[in-house]
Parts: structure tokens; C-alpha cells; sequence
């Protein structure tokens, strides 16, 4: 009533043109639950505005009341690829039977239908209580799952929580605090048909870090797709004998991991994955299970991919050729140091460490020379001596041919002994200048020679000066056959 006194006094001021400017304003109170609230007649509009930020606050504080009445709260502490199992008890307070819908919005946790695998689950999780097995009902609505409830009736809802995703690494300020993964708070909501919410499950899942059983370092070209199978001899087999079947998941859903069976019957498991540009590597993660329900992997095994620049070169079998690799340079200048995993097969031959300056392409040069028939791939990668990180990385994949032979000899050698057999052939330095010869041979476990260089009077040989190489054979305990090639080359 003073509201509305106050409200027509307002208006008959504004109306009146011959009312006092200086007219005295009046100032009600009125007071709800303890606070209290100040009414003026100079702006109506502010007192609606009062009063809808008073509901608002009413029903957001009743609203929290409520729920914090009717929550549970579950800590969850998984590890990635392993299964966590909980049961909510439910009891219906209500004079009337009820239908009760279960909703949330986090994939990875999921209720548990299936009846042999929910007593699995209670087995491995030690939980002897009675459970019904047939409560959970599916709506044809994608995801809403729910159960028909009496009066003063308890149920309990089998709950899984599973994730096969890598955990996320907390912020600086959150590992001060002890933290070292990412939270996070899964909302279920027990509601009825007509959304009024009868309990609400807080899932709290602090994750950790899981073990790794092996670990690969896989080298592919950039920007294609990894085909890789993996051997699995050690887990088919167990102690009596017997083979178990193997399943398999991957903290990467883009990848295609499975279980499949090679020509002679051998299971592997076959990875698929495809490899982005370089120089930075990827890696994820392969959990292989003995069960199908795949509760607790038998092993997990982290995969790193290097990504790099695949050169496809063809080489003449023992001779050396030379390959030539662009480095462009970034915003600032670096110290290059270029290396090989290749041994004596693959040199780098431009100086290391050399500066690559800012916005330049400068060029590495390698040379490479090979005594082995076979299709290889070498390496060679470019790293900053400064930061230690890696600049880039080429995949060298060599296809090796035959070489042209000179001349050939048919050499019989006695059967037995313990003593290497000599041979002696005679070369002309076909050049018209004072080169030095080296000796080499494809197969060194049969031929060797005494010395590795020409035997003559000094360490050259001049222009179509003669010398004399000594082949020694390694004895043979049984008659045998084979080629062997060798090859004098000046450096």
C-alpha cells in the first residue's frame, strides 16, 4: 500500500506543472528474510529492477539448497585404458511409482547393461550385495536411458567410467597446488517424466598416470599415411600352453588399431596412422587386452612418430654418390650440426657446425656408398646447437644397383684347413695421372686381402703402372659355391 502511495504521488507530480521543483521526496523501506530493501519515488523503474534481482537471487540460492540436499558425491582416481566401477543407490520417497530418467553429457562414463559384464565388474571390484539385473531400460532417444521405481523401493545403479584419452597436464599454478592433471566434474541428474530432479550424482575424476610397457621410435615420410604390424608372440601364449584372444583400443581415435593374422596364422597388431609435417613428432598411445570386455590392459605401449622429408635416391653398388638437402633458415641465425644413424654408409660432407642465417636456404651435402645389394633406409637429421631442437630430418631411401664387372675370375679352393688360401691378381692404373687404390669386397667374412691397398714398391700407382692385390680366403669345412665382388676404388 505505501509502495502504491508513493507510486500515484510520483505520477500526480509529473502531471502538475504548478508543483514545487523543491517537492520532498519520500523514502519507504520495506524488509523480506532479514534484508532490506530501499523503495524512492524519484525512478519507479529501479524498484522493478530490485525486485526482479531479488527473485533471481531467491531462486538460484533455493535452487543451490536443493541440490546440495540431494547430491552424492564419487571420487574417481582412472588411469588411462583401465575401467573404474561404482554403484549409486536410489530410493524412491514418493507415495507413488515413479519413472525415473537418467541423464549427463560425459561419453566416457556409461551405465553398465550388460548383464555378464556387470558381474564382472563387481567381481573385480569385490561387491557380493544383490543387484537387479534387468532395471536399466534404453529410450529410443539417444542417450536417455531410465528405470521404473515403487514406492519406498532402493535400487542400485551400476555406473563405468573408462577413458582411453592421454590426461591433460595442469596449468604451472595448479602442479604448485600439487595438481598435475586436469579435473573435471561429471553432472548426473536422476530426473522424472516431468523433469523435477529426484538426486544428482557428482563424479569427481582426478586422473593419473599410467604405466608403459614398451616404447617405439618410428620413422615414416611426412604427410602419409604408417602402415606397421607388430608382433604379439609374447602375450598369445600363456604358461600351459594355451592361445588367448587379444583386443586392442588407442588413446587416438583417428588411427585404426586392430588385431589381424599374417600369411602363416601369426597374430600382429596392425597400426594405421597417419603422419603430419615435420620436424615435430607425435605420439600415442596402444592398449592391448586379454578379455573382451577390456576392464585392465595386459599392456600399454607408447608410439612416437618422426616425421620426415623422404629423398629417393639409386645408387651404384660400391660407389660413392652424393646428395645435396635445402635448409631454409627461420627469423634468426642458428648453428646447424647435421648427423647420420648410418655409420660408414652415409657422411655428412659439409662442414658441422655451420651458421644458417636468418631467411636463407642453405644447402647440406651428404655421400653415400654402400656394399650391400639390399633396398636400404638411412637418416640424416639437422639439429640446433643452441636450443637443442631438432630443425629437420631426411628419410634417404636408397635402391642400390648392380655395378659393371670389369673382369672375372673362376678361383677353385681346397676343401678343409684351418689356414686362409692366397690368390694374387694384377691391376693397371688405367688413368693418366698417380692415383692410390683401395681394396674392397662385398661378402668380407670369405675375402680379405693382405694389404687393403695395391701392393707395390711405394703407396701409388702411377699412369699404367701395375700392381698386385692379395685375396685371401677364409677355409671352408664343406664344398660350397658363391659369388664375391670386389671393388678398387681411388678414395
Amino acid at each position: 500500500m505505501m509502495r502504491k502511495l508513493a507510486r500515484m504521488q510520483y505520477i500526480r507530480h509529473n502531471m502538475d506543472p504548478r508543483s514545487s521543483e523543491d517537492h520532498t521526496h519520500h523514502e519507504h523501506t520495506h524488509s523480506n528474510n532479514g534484508s532490506t530493501l530501499q523503495y524512492s519515488n524519484q525512478d519507479p523503474s529501479q524498484d522493478c529492477v530490485v525486485d526482479v534481482q531479488r527473485q533471481g537471487l531467491r531462486e538460484i540460492r533455493v535452487s543451490a539448497v536443493l541440490e546440495d540436499h540431494v547430491s552424492s558425491t564419487y571420487l574417481l582416481q582412472p588411469q588411462m585404458g583401465t575401467a573404474l566401477y561404482f554403484e549409486h543407490q536410489f530410493t524412491n520417497t514418493h507415495t507413488s511409482p515413479l519413472n525415473v530418467t537418467i541423464s549427463w553429457r560425459d561419453p566416457e562414463l556409461k551405465l553398465v547393461k550388460d548383464q555378464l559384464e556387470c558381474h564382472l565388474l563387481r567381481d573385480l571390484h569385490f561387491i557380493q550385495t544383490p543387484i537387479d539385473d534387468n532395471l536399466i531400460t534404453e529410450s529410443p532417444d539417444a542417450g536417455q536411458y531410465g528405470f521404473f521405481i515403487h514406492p519406498n523401493e532402493s535400487v542400485k545403479l551400476p555406473f563405468k567410467y573408462q577413458t582411453f584419452s592421454v590426461p591433460r597436464q595442469t596449468s604451472h599454478q595448479d602442479m604448485e597446488s600439487g595438481s598435475q592433471f586436469e579435473h573435471k566434474i561429471i553432472k548426473v541428474y536422476l530426473q522424472t517424466s516431468h523433469k523435477d530432479t529426484l538426486a544428482i550424482l557428482s563424479v569427481h575424476v582426478h586422473p593419473r598416470w599410467h604405466r608403459v610397457d614398451r616404447v617405439f621410435n618410428l620413422y615414416h615420410p611426412q604427410q602419409t599415411f604408417l602402415k606397421k604390424y607388430f608382433e604379439l608372440k609374447h602375450l598369445i601364449t600363456t604358461e600351459d600352453g594355451s592361445e588367448v584372444e587379444l583386443f586392442t583400443a588407442t588413446s587416438n581415435h583417428d588411427n585404426t588399431c586392430d588385431i589381424r593374422h599374417t600369411k602363416d596364422g601369426t597374430p600382429c597388431c596392425f597400426v594405421k596412422s597417419a603422419v603430419k609435417a615435420g620436424p615435430q613428432s607425435t605420439s600415442f598411445f596402444i592398449m592391448l587386452y586379454n578379455q573382451k570386455y577390456a576392464f585392465c590392459p595386459a599392456e600399454i605401449w607408447q608410439v612416437f612418430i618422426h616425421p620426415a622429408q623422404k629423398v629417393d635416391h639409386t645408387l651404384i653398388l660400391g660407389q660413392s654418390s652424393a646428395i645435396q638437402f635445402n635448409l631454409l633458415g627461420n627469423s634468426i641465425d642458428r648453428r646447424i650440426n647435421c648427423y647420420s644413424l648410418s655409420g660408414p654408409v652415409i657422411k655428412v660432407v659439409t662442414p658441422s657446425p655451420f651458421l644458417l642465417v636468418s631467411h636463407t636456404l642453405s644447402t647440406v651435402q651428404v655421400t653415400l656408398k654402400t656394399y650391400s645389394p639390399q633396398r636400404s633406409t638411412m637418416m640424416v637429421t639437422a639439429v640446433d646447437m643452441d636450443s637443442r631442437q631438432l630443425v629437420d630430418t631426411w628419410l634417404v631411401c636408397v635402391t642400390v644397383l648392380e655395378p659393371a664387372v670389369s673382369r672375372a675370375f673362376k678361383i677353385s679352393l681346397p676343401v678343409g684347413g684351418t689356414k686362409p688360401t692366397s690368390k694374387s691378381i694384377s691391376f693397371t692404373n688405367p688413368y693418366g695421372n698417380v692415383k692410390e687404390f683401395f681394396l674392397h669386397a662385398n661378402n668380407p667374412d670369405y675375402l680379405t686381402f693382405d694389404p687393403s691397398v695395391l701392393r707395390v714398391s711405394h703407396a701409388q700407382l702411377s699412369s699404367k703402372e701395375t700392381g698386385t692385390m692379395v685375396l685371401q680366403f677364409a677355409p671352408s669345412a664343406a664344398p660350397l659355391s658363391f659369388n664375391i665382388l670386389v671393388f678398387i676404388n681411388d678414395e
